[in-house]
Parts: C-alpha cells; sequence; structure tokens
C-alpha cells in the first residue's frame, strides 16, 4: 500500500514541523513552509485530502521519503 494515500493538510504540516518547517507567509487558503536549510513547500488548506501527485510534490520539495514520512505520521 502506497503511503501517499489519504493524508489530510493538518497531517502534512504536522510531519513539515516535525522536520523543522515553520509557516513563513501565507496568502489566501495557501500557507508556505521554510527550514533553516533553505527548502521550500506550499501547502493549501482546502478541504478533503491532499491527491497524491501532490503528496509526492510536498514530499520531493521538502527532501522527505516515503518511509521517512510514514516514520513522522506516527
Amino acid at each position: 500500500m502506497s503511503v501517499l494515500g489519504n493524508v489530510k493538510v493538518k497531517e502534512m504540516e504536522r510531519v513539515l514541523i516535525k522536520k523543522g518547517f515553520t509557516s513563513t507567509t501565507s496568502k489566501g487558503s495557501h500557507r508556505t513552509f521554510k527550514n533553516p536549510g533553505g527548502q521550500r513547500t506550499t501547502l493549501a488548506y482546502h478541504p478533503g485530502n491532499i491527491p497524491k501527485p501532490i503528496v509526492a510534490k510536498i514530499l520531493k520539495q521538502a527532501g522527505i521519503s516515503q518511509e521517512e514520512f510514514k516514520k513522522l505520521r506516527k
């Protein structure tokens, strides 16, 4: 089973915060997160789950592997 399915925005936000990201800017329903190393990613705070392709992009931008994401989700 893919670890990228059924990810809520709040859950993704918690994972990013665990990895050292902080919310830097927000505009409308979008928040940008940045870590001390300069990596950035944006989360859209829309109802429902984040689509799998978007989850994959967020993880790639944040430098988080699927295995690491699975561990951080708990």
